[in-house]
């Protein structure tokens, strides 16, 4: 009886677990948000970010408070974006000081098992839909543990996320936008 009762309550840890290697559908972008969904961020996650309120669009923005702001190396957040009166949500780069002046955005990308395996993600700031494919991009090498580099102006090559917790403050960013527009579950 007492294995019958661990092996019930392991099968429903196991189902009922977060799967942190979902692959997200870039191709059917929606920002559609339901009300269970911004309840769940309202009450739940948003005592982990920043929240500003613009007056003028009547958009709240949230940003992770636990982000890294240093201007002296490249560094690339997100805001998540509440457009109440739509019933969307956005996410929206947001690349540092050091970044700034940067018309466009080219991050190189390598597996560390292969060599070979690289690449390039270029983002050109624009349309909602733009922002949200390069920060899906972003996440899934995250998620890859891909090398994420950028090149300075000097053309240095410079690691994107500095730290574990940089990546992983951008992961945790990424999951509570995508659990806003019921794209992760």
């Amino acid at each position: 009886m007492k294995r019958i009762l661990i092996f019930i309550v392991a099968v429903m840890l196991v189902s009922c677990s977060v799967k942190s290697e979902k692959k997200i559908d870039t191709n059917n972008v929606t920002f559609t948000t339901t009300a269970d969904s911004r309840l769940y961020f309202k009450n739940v996650r948003q005592i982990y970010y920043d929240r500003e309120d613009q007056q003028n669009t009547k958009l709240e923005i949230f940003r992770f408070g636990k982000r890294n702001k240093s201007a002296t190396v490249p560094v690339i957040n997100v805001a998540l974006v509440n457009n109440w009166r739509y019933d969307e949500a956005y996410v929206i780069i947001e690349p540092n000081a050091y970044l700034d002046t940067a018309s466009q955005i080219e991050v190189f990308w390598q597996e560390k098992a292969k060599p070979d395996a690289k690449g390039t993600y270029v983002f050109a700031f624009g349309s909602k839909e733009n922002h949200f494919r390069f920060a899906t991009q972003l996440y899934e090498s995250i998620l890859a543990k891909h090398t994420l580099q950028l090149q300075d102006s000097t053309g240095k090559l410079l690691n994107l996320f500095q730290t574990e917790t940089d990546r992983e403050n951008f992961r945790k960013a990424m999951v509570d936008y995508y659990r806003l527009v019921n794209k992760y579950y």
